[in-house]
């Protein structure tokens, strides 16, 4: 963790040596994020024993062969490497353009001073900039020897559509378009005659983006869609199953605020309904991600644990124990 930490903090200390000024020129960051992901991971090779496992290029290899000769019986081991690849394949050029993007726009919040809304901007964009560049690192970082390395990767239909429709380009049609929830007026416009509530409102809104982004930290070098790479019971997860979900979900309830509309309260309901159908598709990836994870023992016991000890659990224990003694 701590060296993960040291690599995002040098970056930045690279770029902004280089760019003069206050959080100036963060655009240098786009040139400076794949050499500093390309070091970790020869890094990581030069320090890796020799071995095959799931995400060794011998894998990808063996099971592109395979695949290519299409043979009726490709092992369960090759497909598990070959889709592990895809992950990967995927999601690191995605997770490296999304921090470029993310520090452009907090440079851009830093740059207004607009008072609290600029701050907000500001500390709201910085924090998903750590989380697609623990994110980068975690794709760059699957190796044996730090506990990193694929156990397993998702094989269902589901499991796949559920995790890539949250996702450009997908994302884009899906959620965006079909299943739209933002009328244009948000959060900041409805209480910006009430700037006390404002005030809480947006510390709300910052407190659950960052249980999603602690949830990305609590990772380090395991952080991955799709794979099992080792089961996570720190942090966040000490407290819930995912914690990542429960603070994306209620951050967008509170930023697009879909149950007021300035087109009326049949335009609200139906903003609401699309935001739940959203929730919806995080349901499903949590349960197809449970599913998944069942395979492990590790896992198996840190589900009977949260759901003993952790704050839903507890409540729901609370309120089952309140009833039955007013029943």
């Amino acid at each position: 963790m701590a060296f993960l930490i040291a690599m995002f903090c040098i970056t930045i200390a690279i770029f902004r040596i280089l760019s003069p000024g206050p959080f100036s020129g963060f655009e240098s960051m786009s040139l400076l994020i794949p050499f500093v992901a390309a070091g970790w991971m020869a890094w990581i090779a030069l320090r890796t024993p020799a071995g095959r496992a799931l995400d060794s290029v011998e894998s990808l290899g063996k099971a592109a062969i395979q695949i290519v000769k299409r043979r009726k019986k490709t092992s369960r081991t090759d497909l598990q490497a070959f889709l592990g690849w895809l992950v990967k394949a995927f999601y690191l050029p995605l997770m490296l353009s999304s921090t470029y993007l993310f520090l452009t726009s907090a440079h851009t919040f830093f740059e207004q001073k607009n008072g609290w809304m600029s701050v907000f901007g500001f500390i709201y964009m910085l924090m998903f900039a750590v989380d697609t560049a623990f994110a980068t690192i975690g794709y760059c970082s699957t190796s044996k020897r730090i506990g990193a390395h694929i156990r397993s990767t998702e094989t269902t239909l589901l499991g796949w559509a559920s995790a890539l429709v949250c996702y450009p380009p997908l994302n884009l049609l899906i959620l965006h378009q079909w299943l739209s929830y933002r009328d244009g007026l948000e959060w900041d416009a409805w209480l910006i005659n009430w700037p006390v509530i404002s005030f809480i409102w947006g510390a709300a809104i910052l407190l659950s983006v960052g249980l999603y982004v602690s949830a990305t930290v609590a990772f380090g070098p395991r952080f991955s869609n799709l794979t099992n790479r080792g089961i996570i019971t720190s942090g966040p997860y000490r407290f819930f199953k995912h914690p990542s979900y429960i603070g994306k979900n209620i951050a967008w309830w509170l930023i697009s605020v879909p149950f007021v509309s300035n087109m009326g309260a049949l335009a609200a309901l139906g903003n609401c309904a699309a935001l739940l159908a959203i929730n919806g598709i995080y349901v499903v990836r949590a349960v197809t991600e449970e599913r998944h994870l069942m395979s492990d023992p590790t896992y198996r016991a840190y589900s009977a644990w949260i759901a003993e000890h952790g704050l839903i659990g507890r409540l729901a224990r609370r309120i089952s124990n309140g009833k039955l003694a007013t029943g």
